[in-house]
């Protein structure tokens, strides 16, 4: 696969720091699909507050992932295009690390 597209993201009040493509932190996670739900919403962070997360589903061999990242990402995710995201996961979204586009 070649990539058209790499962003390493420092998620500013998500808690991100960002990281060169080939180093993940140990507890990342990575997933890949073609991009065919993305939307903008926000949750609740436990205190009452809302934050804003964007809600991704990917599809891969006729099965569908849904996640939900930190912040306003939905730039990142085109529809209809494949994707591979890597990013951390925490309890009410993941931050990410990298996101290509294939």
């Amino acid at each position: 696969m070649r990539a058209l597209l790499v962003f390493v993201l420092g998620l500013v009040g998500c808690g991100g720091v960002s990281f060169q493509a080939n180093t993940l932190p140990s507890n990342a996670v990575t997933a890949s699909g073609l991009a065919s739900i993305v939307q903008l919403t926000a949750v609740s962070d436990g205190n009452g507050t809302l934050i804003n997360v964007t809600v991704v589903t990917l599809t891969q061999a006729g099965a569908a992932q849904t996640f939900t990242f930190c912040g306003t990402q939905s730039s990142l995710f085109p529809m209809n295009q494949t994707i591979r995201v890597s990013f951390v996961p925490a309890e009410n979204c993941g931050n990410i690390v990298v996101v290509a586009r294939f």
